[in-house]
C-alpha cells in the first residue's frame, strides 16, 4: 500500500499528434507507459474559420486528456 506522502513520478513525451505518459514504480524502479494518447485528426469542413476552430477544439481535448492523467 502506498504511503500518502510518497512521491508519484511521471513524465511525458509528446509532439502535436501523440503523447506517451510514463510512470515509475517505486518498488522495482522501472518505468512503464501509463497511456498513449493520440490527437484527433479530424478537421471540420467548410470555411477556413470553421476548420481552424475544429483544430483548436481538437488540440484542447488532446491537452486536457494528458493533464487528466497527471492529476
Amino acid at each position: 500500500m502506498k504511503d500518502f506522502n510518497e512521491k508519484q513520478v511521471a513524465g511525458i513525451w509528446m509532439d502535436n499528434n501523440k503523447a506517451c505518459v510514463i510512470t515509475r514504480d517505486s518498488a522495482d524502479n522501472e518505468f512503464t507507459i501509463l497511456q498513449t494518447i493520440k490527437a484527433d485528426d479530424s478537421r471540420g469542413g467548410g470555411s477556413e474559420h470553421s476548420m481552424n476552430n475544429a483544430k483548436q477544439g481538437n488540440s484542447a481535448k488532446f491537452y486536457k486528456s494528458i493533464s487528466a492523467l497527471l492529476q
